[in-house]
């Protein structure tokens, strides 16, 4: 993302925040859309005139005082004029680290620092009071939270958009692994454990970000599955408030036996790091669900224990729209691909027992249990490009 682009420049002035400007002896625009400035040690009506997209290449510094004045006025600072946004996204800044700017369009959208903080540490964003950046498109934005979308470094085509990379692969398949460590983690264990779970609803139109959860007993929950009776679905991942319950007896084991099969299979990076809430953990009844979304992974491998599942891939072309939008870290477009067609250049895979898939990177995917199911997985969630 790059905040300096002339899109913005245009809208301000369509807002009359550089009307000034504009009626200024000492910038105007011309017939060609340029730019033209008074210069710094010029006589009397001598101006130098550059394209208007040119201009957002040079460095505030460089500025003559005319158009120091002219993009105050518009509404830039010296901070967010020179502020690098792809090597210093404010999506990756904890609340004490951004700018003033920043500060102001988050506020905007509603975000304030201790929300704001506990985003950037975990990736959660607020279930009441929802900042409005991670819940509306573009075209039901105010103007001024248009604003505050530029001043961020967004605009109409980036927004709620996963813009897709050069040179992505997008080859997935089946992998078949053999993990006789994890077997003991069945049905029958699992319903024997005595703790509470928290559970969330397993269907194909809702998103994980906004889903409702609620607290049951684990006994209580499996018993549901295997009767095909809830549909609800135990999802563990991201630092999820009960999944430490079971880091010491199943996350721990999990990590270490999982990570162990996929290096075997030389698909796993040597200078990738997991932390201990890297893996995943995944419970559900027959035609519970996940719905398509990308997630911000460099890696992200799913592996069935029990049960079967249901795995659509579309490769990212920019071509969806999220209606939920957490910037590093997923994005929903709330589209139910297993009940509506598939684009033909969808790919669907089913897993079994001792089966698993590397989701490609940047690559749409939602995941449906033909059967009630136990999986694990995990993730090197490292942000930053969503």
């Amino acid at each position: 993302m790059n905040a300096k682009i002339i899109v913005y420049f245009l809208y301000q002035c369509l807002l009359h925040t550089c009307e000034a400007a504009f009626k200024s002896s000492e910038v105007y625009t011309n017939d060609d859309g340029g730019l033209c400035f008074k210069q710094l040690n010029g006589t009397a009506g001598e101006f130098s005139c550059i394209n208007s997209e040119v201009v957002f290449n040079y460095n505030w510094e460089q500025f003559p005082p005319s158009l120091v004045n002219y993009f105050e006025s518009a509404g830039w600072t010296k901070d967010a004029w020179n502020w690098d946004y792809e090597e210093n996204s404010p999506y990756e800044l904890f609340w004490d680290s951004l700018i003033s700017q920043h500060k102001k369009a988050l506020m905007v959208f509603g975000w304030i620092k201790e929300s704001w903080d506990i985003y950037i540490d975990t990736g959660s964003v607020p279930y009441e009071n929802t900042p409005t950046d991670c819940t509306k498109i573009w075209n039901e934005l105010t103007s001024t939270e248009k604003t505050a979308a530029y001043d961020l470094g967004w605009d109409s085509t980036t927004w709620h958009r996963v813009v897709p990379l050069e040179d992505v692969q997008f080859n997935p398949e089946k992998i078949n692994l053999s993990i006789p460590t994890l077997n003991k983690y069945s049905f029958d264990y699992l319903q024997d454990m005595d703790i509470d779970v928290d559970v969330c609803e397993g269907s194909a139109k809702k998103d994980d970000e906004f889903s409702e959860y609620y607290i049951t007993t684990m006994k209580q929950f499996v018993q549901d599955v295997k009767k095909g009776s809830t549909k609800f679905y135990l999802k563990y991942e991201d630092k999820m408030k009960h999944q430490d319950l079971l880091q010491e007896e199943i996350g721990d084991v999990v990590m270490k036996e999982l990570k162990s099969a996929v290096k075997a299979k030389g698909i796993f990076r040597p200078e990738w790091e997991l932390e201990s809430s890297s893996w995943s953990f995944w419970v559900g009844a027959n035609g519970t669900s996940t719905p398509l979304h990308i997630d911000d992974d460099s890696f992200n491998f799913l592996w069935v224990l029990e049960g079967r599942k249901r795995v659509v891939l579309i490769p990212n072309e920019g071509q969806f729209e999220c209606k939920t939008f957490i910037p590093n870290h997923s994005c929903w477009p709330k589209l139910d691909v297993f009940n509506d067609e598939l684009p033909s250049n969808a790919v669907v895979i089913e897993l079994g027992p001792g089966e698993g898939i590397e989701i490609p990177y940047q690559a749409w995917h939602a995941v449906k249990n033909e059967d009630a199911t136990i999986a694990f997985g995990f993730r090197i969630d490292d942000g930053g490009k969503l």
